[in-house]
């Protein structure tokens, strides 16, 4: 199935959200259901607030017991691969995979050189270098603000 961004009614704001149409493949069986989904996402760095384009790809797994209580006996903190989740609870596709995009549950082909890591490197080379050759350079701050 495809989905288009519209469609996700709170997954979007300012940090991330999704761009065009995003492709997904649903399966249930055995009271388990199993979804994978891929599609590009629009992200905001952390580090350095740059916003940029990549893609995303989603795997998530939920077994479906009959009732809130069965669901407490069986839940595991420990197993992350399976959610279990009770039928008693009214939720759609749809809103199980808005909860798992909130969570950040998704992983990224991150191709983004951040700016801030790469500032600190450079900070922290300069500094080095700094220190080997003992001389006093009163014009090297300069240099780096030019080169900015």
């Amino acid at each position: 199935m495809r989905l288009s961004p519209c469609q996700f009614r709170r997954f979007g704001d300012e940090q991330a959200a999704i761009c065009g149409q995003s492709d997904w493949v649903v399966r249930y069986s055995d009271s388990i259901l199993n979804f994978t989904g891929s599609g590009k996402i629009r992200i905001q760095c952390r580090q350095c607030n740059e916003k940029f384009v990549t893609e995303f790809s989603v795997d998530s797994r939920f077994k479906i017991l009959s009732s809130e209580k069965e669901v407490r006996k069986h839940y595991d903190f420990f197993n992350s691969n399976i959610e279990i989740i009770s039928a008693e609870r009214d939720s759609s596709f749809l809103d199980l995979l808005e909860d798992e995009l909130i969570l950040d549950n998704y992983c990224i082909v991150d191709n983004h050189v951040c700016r801030f890591r790469a500032y600190k490197n450079k900070k922290f080379l300069h500094k080095k270098n700094k220190e080997k050759a003992s001389a006093y350079r009163p014009f090297e701050v300069l240099g780096e603000l030019m080169n900015k």
